[in-house]
């Protein structure tokens, strides 16, 4: 699935609001907002991988299916 901008931009959102009513402290609203990014990122999905080794035998491989972003 492709990222969601729109999402991230609403719970970044959400959490500014949440900072200033609970009067949160600098460490809280950051954690806060890594942990919305972090999401962010591993809600994409991974596609279209491609593998080159160079070595005596030259393998190129794509991927076919999906991952995730662990």
């Amino acid at each position: 699935m492709p990222l969601d901008k729109q999402k991230l931009k609403d719970d970044l959102i959400a959490i500014g609001k949440q900072a200033v009513e609970q009067q949160w402290d600098t460490p809280t609203s950051i954690g806060a907002m890594v942990d919305a990014i972090d999401a962010f990122v591993r809600s994409g999905d991974v596609v279209g991988v491609t593998v080159h080794r160079d070595t005596a035998e030259v393998l190129d491989s794509t991927q076919t299916g999906v991952g995730k972003v662990q």
